[in-house]
């Protein structure tokens, strides 16, 4: 089973998987997902757990049968594109498929993760962030949010996920 990635208009991913789901024939995409990350937005005064577009502007397939999904793509409406190089539809890596097993939950949700601050480093404690502290380029602790750099799909990604910071000690 292979998994592609099709890039198509940020902010328009759950549309566009709406479109292939109902524009393909049963059978041919096992999986369509637009994964997700978990954060935490305070508004009426609590705190909420949300969810956002993890990888914006690019969707996920998993198929054996990649002619179908060609022709799928040809009959959404919206800007679809399957990565490729030099013209030829590649799909994802080994690799790139343990790192998006590791990252997402059974529901395809980067959860939230937490940790706290140590002189000039940041120490997670627990959640998909854990042991990745080499991603988080910048944080901002009053939007409980990281800012991430993944090297994924042959390029380096920057994204954005839950982090909270529960402290900050002095070494």
């Amino acid at each position: 089973m292979c998994w592609y990635v099709m890039q198509v208009f940020t902010g328009r991913e759950k549309e566009t998987v709406g479109m292939c789901r109902s524009r393909t024939e049963a059978g041919t995409i096992k999986e369509i997902f637009v994964p997700e990350y978990e954060y935490m937005k305070k508004y009426s005064g609590q705190w909420h757990r949300e969810t956002g577009v993890l990888f914006p502007g690019y969707i996920f397939v998993r198929t054996e049968e990649i002619d179908a999904l060609r022709q799928m793509i040809k009959r959404i409406p919206e800007y679809t594109k399957l990565l490729d190089a030099d013209g030829e539809i590649l799909p994802m890596s080994q690799a790139d498929r343990m790192l998006m097993a590791a990252m997402l939950d059974e529901r395809r949700v980067f959860r939230m993760s937490e940790g706290y601050i140590e002189g000039d480093r940041i120490r997670v404690t627990s959640g998909p962030l854990k042991g990745r502290e080499g991603w988080i380029r910048k944080i901002d602790r009053h939007k409980r949010r990281a800012i991430l750099d993944i090297d994924m799909l042959g390029r380096t990604i920057r994204t954005t996920a839950g982090l909270e910071i529960v402290s900050k000690k002095n070494p």
